[in-house]
């Protein structure tokens, strides 16, 4: 065996003993999970629902601080509700209507939820700080919930929902009380439930279709958001309101 050969084998020992040192230390936990949403209507009940898929990991930076690293891999849940009615449940807690705690490195959660606090409250996880071992409690968590049942979730923590007037108008958004959809559709709606659920299956890529405008705003919401302007709703929501990946970082 030749010299570079005995370092090629000596640099890849060391590259997995690292690779293994990482995964042990700042260990991953990823699972997907159907929201679903049913709204009654006077021609009866209407559902919809997603799957998103959230991970959730964190390293340490050279200050020692913990560095969270989230992310979200889905896009808003639509309900169809017959006669040109629509409603969205959205992958923020933006501008709900509803007390929130905006901030996710924070364990207290209130108020309306995003995608990523959303399954840690309704399935009562551990909330991986970054201060050691949370996630590999998490996913045990996780794994301790395969192939059990939906839990609902209370209204008052689902995401930001919305409507459009008109789905071709992206800017006839306008938001949605869980506690009170006769006053957004008239009487005879009613918000009649919205659950969580494990699953394997893929996150959802059907939203553009139903907004096709979207992919095309985002280029618009960009440059708005650059030059600090841009104060409308559908501004405020923007196109990751609708649609991730997106990652999220930050430290505690």
């Amino acid at each position: 065996m030749s010299r570079f050969q005995k370092f090629l084998i000596g640099l890849a020992i060391v590259v997995l003993v690292g690779y293994a040192f990482i995964k042990l230390t700042y260990p991953t936990c990823t699972f997907r999970y159907k929201l679903t949403a049913e709204v009654m209507t006077p021609d009866g009940p209407k559902t919809g629902s997603g799957v998103i898929e959230v991970s959730y990991t964190h390293f340490f930076s050279l200050s020692g601080v913990p560095n969270l690293i989230h992310s979200v891999t889905g896009e808003a849940i639509f309900v169809d509700l017959g006669n040109n009615k629509n409603f969205f449940v959205t992958l923020t807690s933006w501008e709900s209507g509803r007390n929130t705690n905006l901030e996710p490195s924070t364990p207290s959660f209130s108020g309306a939820l995003g995608p990523l606090n959303l399954p840690i409250k309704v399935f009562k996880l551990t909330w991986p700080s970054g201060r050691g071992g949370e996630e590999s409690t998490m996913a045990k968590q996780v794994e301790a919930l395969e192939g059990s049942g939906p839990v609902v979730v209370p209204p008052v923590f689902l995401p930001t929902l919305v409507t459009f007037r008109n789905v071709n108008d992206p800017d006839s958004v306008e938001v949605v009380r869980p506690d009170n959809f006769a006053k957004t559709f008239g009487p005879g709606f009613e918000l009649v439930k919205a659950t969580l659920q494990l699953t394997d299956e893929p996150p959802t890529e059907t939203i553009e279709g139903t907004l096709p405008w979207l992919k095309a705003k985002k280029i618009e919401w960009e440059k708005i958001r650059s030059r600090g302007k841009g104060d409308a709703l559908i501004i405020l929501l923007n196109y990751d309101a609708f649609k991730e990946p997106g990652i999220w970082e930050g430290t505690l």
